[in-house]
């Protein structure tokens, strides 16, 4: 390493006259070698070449003459054909072999070397001398060879032409070389050293006004240039160092200022924040009070007031729900400001989240005369991995402000898939939903300013809509926070096309869905749709196609009723037919009859498809040939439902009979022990279902307990063959109250109590759990009348287990053979099958449920206001229990909804199923007064 340093230092020292000298002469001694080796190793190659070739032509001459002599063994004449190669100077010996054996030579007498005598064929050089040996062939037979020799003086001659030449070339180089050195010196060499002298002597004088002279305009007279330019700046180093220590302070002055800027912007975050944070408090603050406030509102609104009074209290909760939905909003929004808003992660059902959306604000957009609907494309997962509460609040943002700003026609949601990637890395699926109205529309100016906070695309001050303005801001910014985009695509009183996307992932944990494992049963099957709505049309249509049906759609009576001669006609009946319950000119109602009334058509089952709030008696339904009734949006699990119990009813189909008149259901046969049952429930309309049902099955010994305590006491004087338990019960729970009796009955060696859990929750796991709190057996509310038979043979009845078989049996084809009534505001057969056929007792039953469910409804409508969620799931939890005992189906299933909304703390959900409820209870009201 230090060698080459100082071997470098030494080249860094040489001038640049000897360095520009060396560099030319060295170059060109270079070219010369690299030029002198390449004529020299031409010439060579050349010379070999010649040599062979002449050589090989000599030889073959030769070997032809002598070819005769060889044959005639006349060696003479070969010598003197030999002696005729003295011609040519060059060669020196030459050999004849016969058979291997020396038959003639040149020149005579010539010893022979052992390479001579060698196997060698062809050409070689050895020994300073060229070789050649040919075979000599007669007769197709070898008989010898010809070996001749020459020397290299040739080469000599060359090489020596060749050295002449090259120094010659040398020595023009040199003079060459010396020229241009002299002229270059002249050139570069000599300017550079006037020009170092010319900066020293400007360094020794610090003269800054000489100038160099410049003479050319190449990179010299450039460098000149430069010097003489470096001259004039340093002329003006005062003026410059001047300024630099103004710009320096002027530096210092603004990062001061930046300082000041820094302390300001974070000074304003932190007010901002604190504003938010304020905004968030005051609008929890203010909502408590509020809630209150609507709360009292509904109670004055259930007592006897005047026509007035009632219209101002209704004018008083409109206007406080509006003020409650704006700080919802102000509160959203002020989480986001404030840096508290986050996203959760955890598997959910797209689809139901969708559906269910849907049905939330089906009925407000059915009142306005809209129809309204849901598609999602077949490719787009079902469970996905995010934040469904989220999810679900853009998109009752969207939903809620198409059925607002829409008059007439349709809303409707459409969810497909925009991009799925799927590594071991990454399982990310983007997915795009679109929320399309034929509203208002919005105007390109508009549409600028639309997801501002606080800008509606009505903003004037006799707005028809309200709102705050916020939801459309609060939506982006959690769409943003879900890696998406939102965006509307719109045109003036045609409507509207909100639309964003989204990146979720698949569920963490795979969901079966058995849902429809009996598809292959439908394909094929023929069916036709009949309603005047084309989104209704199709959102059936492609869940049925999606199942592999053959699905025709019609937009009136008139049509639906060709189509089905044309049916017949071509020998292709259809087998089912979904219409729509209001039709223009002719109602589905009318068409449902004529239907009925036509023997051609007889065998077509018929579901009708009626919006939330129309009630249609069950026994009317039938009467016309009408199996189901599905309430709009149609989803299609009941969608499915309904049409697999229709093929399983098609072969039996009857009007509506007595409850055991069918011998697969009936209890004949089987017998119970003399027992005494301990009923342990909390809400009267519950306990009264059960006493129905155990004394129509003759069980007669029958206590009741209101919680778990009761439960305790009431063991203390009665020994009891069985326990009906409802798990959630006021001051002790059914858990607890197992608990206690397991405890009592090993510390005093008591008798087993078989225990049967009642529970309206029925989810995964809540079977063990009961089982691990020490209960024995576990039936779901609504109480099934089949499935209770099951449970009090198990315990309580004195047949063979083949007999328990056979029940449960029967019970499993009762099950798959019965009707889905979700949808209808009173299932008749269910509330026939607690209280008999008698009318009367009927009547009294379901006045029994309204008087018991009135209250309730206050005291759940008070705690939803209230944000009380113990209270609310306690109250919601009865609600879902009592109204699915008695085949209140609409109730029950919003209650079940509703349930699991409050559970999740979803409140803007849970005030508009809440509403649907209420509205569901109104027309259970009104099903009794007209009863």
């Amino acid at each position: 390493m230090s060698q080459t340093t100082a071997k470098m230092s030494w080249l860094h020292k040489i001038s640049i006259r000897n360095k520009l000298k060396y560099t030319i002469l060295g170059f060109s001694l270079l070219t010369l070698i690299i030029f002198t080796l390449v004529i020299t190793f031409t010439a060579y190659e050349y010379f070999y070449a010649k040599t062979s070739r002449d050589l090989t032509i000599l030889a073959n001459v030769f070997a032809e003459n002598v070819k005769a002599s060889l044959a005639f063994d006349d060696s003479k004449s070969a010598t003197t054909i030999l002696s005729a190669l003295g011609e040519d100077p060059h060669i020196t010996n030459a050999i004849l072999f016969k058979h291997k054996k020396v038959f003639a030579v040149y020149p005579d007498q010539t010893p022979i070397t052992e390479k001579e005598n060698s196997d060698h064929t062809g050409i070689w050089l050895s020994d300073g001398k060229y070789y050649i040996s040919v075979p000599i062939v007669v007769a197709n037979q070898i008989m010898g060879k010809l070996i001749l020799v020459s020397d290299l003086k040739e080469w000599e001659d060359v090489k020596r032409d060749l050295y002449i030449i090259f120094f010659s070339i040398l020595l023009v180089f040199g003079l060459l070389t010396s020229l241009i050195s002299v002229w270059l010196e002249k050139q570069i060499t000599n300017r550079l050293y006037d020009l170092s002298a010319w900066a020293k002597k400007i360094t020794e004088t610090n003269n800054f006004t000489e100038r160099a002279v410049k003479e050319n305009d190449d990179e010299i007279g450039d460098l000149i240039d430069s010097l003489n330019a470096m001259l004039s700046s340093l002329l003006e180093q005062e003026s410059i160092v001047s300024l630099n220590k103004k710009l320096m302070l002027e530096v210092n002055e603004r990062k001061a200022a930046e300082k000041s800027l820094i302390i300001l912007r974070d000074n304003a975050e932190a007010a901002n924040r604190a504003k938010s944070a304020f905004l968030a408090t005051m609008s929890h603050e203010i909502r408590t009070p509020l809630n209150g406030v609507i709360g009292m509102i509904s109670l004055v609104s259930d007592t006897d007031l005047t026509a007035e009074q009632r219209e101002y209290l209704q004018i008083i909760r409109i206007s406080g729900e509006s003020l409650l939905s704006v700080i919802n909003d102000i509160l959203d929004y002020s989480k986001i400001e404030s840096g508290h808003f986050e996203l959760e992660s955890i598997d959910f059902d797209l689809y139901a989240l969708v559906e269910e959306t849907v049905d939330m604000l089906a009925m407000r957009a059915q009142e306005k005369g809209l129809e309204v609907g849901a598609i999602i494309d077949i490719e787009v997962p079902r469970w996905l991995n995010g934040d469904p509460i989220r999810i679900r609040q853009v998109l009752i943002n969207l939903l809620s402000n198409a059925v607002k700003f829409t008059l007439k026609g349709e809303v409707t949601v459409h969810v497909s898939l925009d991009r799925i990637k799927e590594t071991p890395e990454e399982k990310d699926i983007t997915l795009r939903v679109e929320v399309t109205d034929s509203g208002i529309g919005i105007s390109p100016d508009t549409k600028k300013e639309l997801f501002k906070p606080f800008t509606q695309a009505d903003s004037s001050t006799s707005r028809k809509f309200g709102g705050t303005g916020l939801g459309l801001v609060i939506s982006k910014r959690i769409v943003q926070y879900m890696h998406g985009e939102i965006d509307v695509d719109s045109v003036p009183n045609v409507g509207s096309k909100f639309w964003f996307t989204m990146q979720l992932t698949r569920a963490t944990s795979v969901q079966e869905n058995m849902e429809y494992e009996h598809t292959p049963l439908l394909e094929g099957m023929h069916i036709l749709i009949v309603d005047d709505s084309s989104i209704n049309c199709l959102i059936v249509k492609q869940q049925a196609s999606a199942w592999k049906m053959r699905c025709e759609m019609a937009a009136n009576g008139l049509e639906a009723l060709q189509k089905l001669q044309s049916g017949i006609s071509n020998n292709d009946p259809y087998k089912l037919i979904l219409l729509d319950q209001v039709m223009p000119s002719m109602s589905g109602i009318e068409l449902a009859q004529k239907i009925h009334a036509n023997p051609e058509f007889a065998h077509t089952e018929i579901i009708m498809m009626t919006s939330i709030g129309r009630t249609v008696a069950t026994m009317e339904l039938y009467k016309i040939g009408i199996s189901a009734c599905l309430t709009k949006p149609v989803k299609p699990s009941k969608l499915y439902n309904s049409i697999m119990n229709i093929m399983h009813q098609s072969k039996f189909k009857q009007p509506l009979k007595k409850i055991n008149a069918d011998p697969s259901t009936s209890i004949e046969g089987y017998k119970f022990k003399p027992s005494r049952i301990l009923i342990a429930e909390d809400f009267p309309i519950n306990q009264q279902v059960i006493l129905t049902l155990l004394k129509k099955l003759g069980l007669t010994k029958i206590d009741t307990a209101i919680n778990g305590v009761e439960v305790l006491k009431a063991l203390e004087k009665t020994p009891y063959d069985l326990i009906l338990m409802d798990c959630q019960m006021p001051e002790m729970d059914g858990y607890m109250a197992t608990l206690e009796i397991r405890k009592i009955e090993a510390a005093k060696g008591k008798a087993h109590i078989p225990i049967v859990a009642m529970t309206a929750n029925a989810l995964i796991g809540d079977r063990e759990k009961c089982l691990k709190v020490g209960m024995d057996d576990y039936i779901a509310k609504p109480i099934d009348r089949n499935e209770l038979i099951r449970v009090l043979m198990i315990w309580l009845g004195d047949t063979a287990s083949t007999k328990d078989k056979e029940l449960q049996s029967k019970v499993d084809n009762q099950k798959t053979t019965q009707k889905d009534t979700s949808d209808l505001v009173v299932d008749l057969e269910r509330l026939q099958s607690i209280t008999g056929e008698d009318h009367h007792d009927k009547a009294h039953f379901l006045q029994i449920f309204i008087d018991a469910t009135q209250p309730l409804m206050v005291e759940l409508e008070q705690a939803i206001k209230s944000r009380d969620l113990e209270t609310s799931k306690k109250h919601c939890h009865r609600l879902k229990g009592s109204a699915g005992n008695c085949g209140i189906n609409q109730m029950y299933e919003l209650a079940k909804t509703l349930e699991s909304k409050i559970q999740l703390k979803e409140w803007t959900e849970v005030d508009m199923l809440f509403e649907a409820e209420q509205k569901a209870f109104e027309a259970v009201k009104d099903f009794v007064r007209k009863f």
